[in-house]
């Protein structure tokens, strides 16, 4: 058997060190338990909403797509000419066309297309760090002033704008007939 060691002499200043950190210890236990504790209260009454929260959403989905084809039908008697909007008693449907989006063409570098674009004499569409502005570009497009060719011959993509869908609920007009 090896002798053994004297144990080494324990300061009273760490003593009362290792107390306080035996302290803060078990409340941090303390305080990570109960914070596991309040979590599972939380799922248990959470459970049983999570599943018919879930199948509201599916339903509201298969409405909203329901809804967007109907209109789609019906467009041209709900929206004549060139009307977007159409107002119901419970709500307005309408379409709304997102401008186009302007990008770098795959594998272009932002220096390139904008030393290309200084090249074709269009100066004003690049920042003065040696970029696209994308934004300066964008207006511009829509105002007809920057051909797409020329973008494109820069490296620069122009993405059209798309149509979507939208609609918003007439609340009171709802909540009048009655919610359930």
């Amino acid at each position: 058997m090896s002798p053994s060691r004297p144990t080494p002499a324990v300061s009273k200043t760490s003593e009362a060190i290792n107390r306080r950190l035996l302290q803060i210890g078990r409340l941090v236990f303390r305080r990570e338990h109960l914070a596991a504790e309040m979590d599972a209260q939380v799922n248990r009454v959470r459970a049983p909403y999570t599943e018919r929260l879930a199948a509201l959403a599916s339903e509201i989905a298969e409405h909203e797509a329901a809804l967007e084809d109907a209109v789609a039908e019906a467009r041209a008697d709900l929206m004549p000419g060139r009307s977007k909007t159409a107002t119901l008693p419970f709500g307005t449907v309408s379409y709304r066309t997102t401008p186009p989006a302007v990008k770098l063409l795959r594998g272009v570098e932002p220096e390139d297309a904008a030393v290309k674009l200084r090249a074709l004499g269009h100066d004003a569409l690049v920042r003065e760090h040696p970029e696209p502005n994308l934004p300066v570009i964008k207006d511009r497009l829509a105002a007809g002033q920057v051909p797409a060719t020329a973008l494109k011959a820069a490296g620069i993509l122009v993405v059209p704008g798309a149509e979507r869908f939208a609609y918003k609920l007439t609340r009171t007009e709802i909540e009048k007939v009655g919610v359930s």
